[in-house]
């Protein structure tokens, strides 16, 4: 399946995944996205047309260990 390739194993019994988009508010928040998660949130989306460089990376990094610290797989897409 090209999407488990793209997105990881399906934490999910559906063949459904949830995308969310960060908002800036949540950069360095890892308590925030580790919410979003927890409610199901798959994948997050950085929208490039808001923040900038160094705030797509808290964004980004905030998410990532969050979803390590709950032992998941959670992708970043960013929209350029």
């Amino acid at each position: 399946w090209r999407a488990e390739r793209i997105f990881g194993a399906h934490p999910h019994a559906a063949n459904t995944r949830i995308m969310v988009t960060l908002s800036e508010e949540l950069a360095g928040d890892v308590a925030g996205c580790r919410a979003l998660i927890e409610a199901g949130a798959d994948v997050a989306r950085l929208n490039g047309a808001h923040g900038d460089a160094s705030s797509w990376l808290e964004l980004a990094t905030a998410w990532r260990t969050a979803g390590a610290e709950l032992g998941r797989a959670v992708p970043v897409q960013m929209d350029v």
